[in-house]
């Protein structure tokens, strides 16, 4: 355990957090979501939501804080479960933090959100899409244009979804199209085809790829697997890119399934602009920079 280490915060954490130099100081800062219940814990006056928080590389070391060497927060009104990304996809190249919530509180105003912060945990934009935003969203170079957009999936709780593209800076809709089913681990993009970003996305109903330029559909890889994770793109020794899911079939009986496409060109899977995997890479940093 480093000094610093555990952290205090104060409710459940079912997000992956991320690590990223947000401030280019040489630090790694830990970002994070959380749940919030109310309630009086170390002096602090909670209320019920949730947090988007960065921490110092430190935790609370020499703060005399259980919960000191917090950087900054953002609270909300619904839990957040989705896993953070981070990297620069705000207007004129900003490095932002981007995140999805939760849906156990009732009726909050955040449930449906994804929302964007600066570094600074100041809110950039926000969009209510059309059901839980619990995945953990996707850094994209969606047109080969070298900027950076968010891609989302949904559930809707009654077996269906919807993938989203959202202008990086703005938060714009820029594509929406169905699930196969409801998207519960988050969307991954690689270059499948030479010179484009293609969207991967599996959910309770299946696995498709998606043309990340409008969302039109690609190819189904399978039906009648159910998935509640993220889909690894991997270069595999033969030299074509390879697609891993993992999930159950209709008998509940677990079930990998291991995809080939042709390689588009040499160009590596986990280039600039792509999202392979659940958190981007192997070490799960969730930070596209």
């Amino acid at each position: 355990m480093l000094d610093g280490f555990p952290w205090f915060t104060s409710d459940s954490g079912f997000s992956t957090p991320a690590l990223a130099d947000l401030y280019g100081n040489g630090r790694t800062e830990i970002v994070e979501g959380g749940a919030q219940t109310a309630g009086l814990a170390n002096g602090v006056q909670y209320s019920n939501g949730g947090h988007i928080r960065v921490l110092a590389p430190t935790g609370n070391a020499g703060t005399g804080s259980p919960s000191g060497g917090l950087v900054c927060e953002y609270n909300t009104t619904q839990e957040v479960d989705s896993s953070p990304a981070v990297g620069p996809f705000l207007g004129g190249g900003a490095v932002g933090i981007v995140s999805g919530t939760g849906t156990y509180w009732k009726g909050a105003s955040s449930t449906d959100e994804v929302l964007a912060l600066t570094a600074h945990c100041k809110l950039a934009w926000s969009d209510k899409l059309d059901a839980a935003t619990m995945s953990s969203p996707a850094l994209v170079d969606l047109f080969g244009t070298g900027r950076l957009d968010v891609v989302e999936g949904t559930s809707n709780g009654h077996g269906s979804g919807t993938v989203y593209a959202l202008d990086g800076a703005t938060g714009k809709v820029l594509w929406r199209a169905p699930a196969p089913g409801e998207v519960m681990g988050g969307v991954v993009a690689a270059e499948l085809e030479k010179g484009q970003m293609d969207v991967v996305v599996v959910g309770t109903g299946g696995a498709e790829v998606l043309d990340g330029r409008d969302g039109r559909l690609v190819a189904t890889l399978g039906r009648f697997i159910g998935f509640q994770n993220s889909a690894l793109v991997t270069h595999d020794p033969n030299g074509a890119v390879g697609i891993t899911v993992a999930g159950y079939d209709a008998h509940n009986v677990g079930t990998i399934v291991h995809y080939e496409v042709p390689g588009p060109g040499g160009a590596p899977v986990g280039a600039a602009g792509s999202w392979p995997e659940l958190h981007r890479d192997p070490q799960l940093n969730g930070w596209a920079g």
